[in-house]
This record gives C-alpha cells, structure tokens and sequence, in this order.
C-alpha cells in the first residue's frame, strides 16, 4: 500500500542509484482503504472484520504510479476488536525486472476517539517480490508508521491531517517524512447513489538529491468524486505532482470495488 519509495529505492539503486514504493492510497472508498479501516469498527469490544476487492485503471501511491500506468487489481482482508484492528493488503505492480507483480502489506492499526477528534495510528509493513537477482528476497521491503487526525467541523464534512514516518532501512528506502491535508464531504443521495466528494494535497520529503523521479521532494494532490451502492463502489479521481515524470503526470483514475461479505 502504497509505492514509491521504492521507486526511489529502485531509482537510488539504478543510479549507482534514482526513485521508490509504498502505502495504498489510491481512492477515497467508504469501505477502507489503506490506513483508514475506522468505518468498519463496532461499538464497544466487538469483533468485525471485511474483505474488499477493487479494480483501478492505475494503482496511484503519493501520485506517482505504482502499476506503470496499467490497470492493477487490489484486495484488503481485515478484522478490528474495539479501537485495534489489523489486516493484509495486496496489489499488482509494475516496476519492469526489478520487484513484482505483486506487493503485499501487513498492518496493525488503533483509532481511539477523544473529544470531538477520531485518531488512527497504524503500522505497516510492505514486502515485495523480487525479480533483479543481484537483490535478496527482502532487500526491499520496509516498515512505515502514519498517524492521521479527523474531526467534523459541520454536518457530512471530514477534515483530516495525516502524516507518515518512514527510517531508513538499507536500500529499500532513505528517511522520508509525508505529511497530508485531506478532506471529505458527504452529499445527499442520488437516487441510490450515496455521493461523496473528497481531496487531498501532500508533501513528501527525504534527504537525498533526485531520490523520487529526479526530485528530492515534491507536492501532490486528487480530488475525485466516489459513488457508493450498497456495497458497491465507483471512484472517479483527478491526480497530479510536480514532477516531471510520465509516472507522475497529471492522469484520471477510474476504480470500482465491492466490499465483502
């Protein structure tokens, strides 16, 4: 889940090393999506669980393509008891003859509520296959921890800031810090469609000259519309950088899913 820190691990290491992978953020569902399964948490010590299947023209990660602007096919397993919850998450990827195709994340989150703002701490692990033989099994996969604030200053309106922490470890990645503004608001029903208009804009930053796609840092931002039936959902989503790189240029993304059982 997302995707390019190892873009720029990769990129770091094509260049005696240049660019990296990972932390799936690549629409805004009702059902989780990486690093936001607060939705399906019960009230009080109960046990929940769920299973999404999502299908996406572009798998999108901080704005930079993890699929190489193909189409990937994405899967979450999770289970929460009371404010903890934890799960796997899956994703095909694209990064040619060094990792792939598939990555596969583990998380272990808490989202405590205080006062009028809803937290979510999590932990990630994302793990990669393979493929560049002067590379051992785990030489790319890497922990990250994000954090995320909510509150609700009016009716159907969510205001978040999200931040990410990930140390460096080896080649997989260097010390990266992101942080996000994220929005969301709920609109009334379209028939049986459930609308709801959401955003973001972000800042990714790391020590190392060119590291992603040729930068050092770099901002990032979507906005989209998502469209819920039942369990059902269409995501429809405008994203861009300021990277000149055709994996992070300017791009719609359509994603549909279905949140099980």
């Amino acid at each position: 889940m997302k995707k390019t820190t190892i873009a720029g691990a990769i990129a770091a290491l094509a260049l005696s090393f240049a660019a990296a992978p990972a932390y799936a953020q690549n629409a805004e569902y009702d059902y989780p999506e990486q690093g936001d399964q607060s939705g399906f948490f019960n009230d009080g010590k109960e046990f929940g669980y769920w299973l999404t299947l999502t299908g996406t023209t572009d798998y999108m990660f901080r704005g930079i393509s993890q699929s190489d602007q193909k189409p990937a096919f994405q899967a979450d397993l999770g289970a929460s008891y009371g404010d903890f919850y934890g799960g796997f998450w899956m994703s095909t990827i694209d990064f040619e003859d060094t990792y792939g195709p598939v990555e596969f994340d583990t998380y272990l989150g808490w989202a405590p509520v205080t006062g009028a703002i809803s937290w979510d701490f999590t932990a990630w692990y994302y793990a990669y296959q393979v493929q560049d033989s002067s590379l051992g099994s785990g030489d790319l996969n890497y922990f990250e921890f994000t954090g995320k604030a909510s509150i609700n200053p009016i009716d159907k309106l969510t205001l978040s800031l999200f931040g990410a922490f990930t140390p460096e470890q080896d080649i997989a990645i260097t010390d990266t810090q992101t942080i996000e503004g994220q929005f969301e608001y709920a609109m009334n029903d379209w028939g049986r469609f459930t609308p709801t208009i959401s955003g973001l804009i972000g800042f990714t930053n790391t020590d190392i000259d060119g590291y992603w796609l040729g930068e050092e840092d770099y901002t990032y931002w979507n906005a989209g519309l998502n469209l819920a039936l039942d369990k059902v959902n269409f995501d429809f989503r405008y994203w861009d950088t300021d990277i000149d790189n055709e994996l992070a240029d300017s791009r719609f993304v359509f994603s549909a899913g279905i949140a099980l059982p």
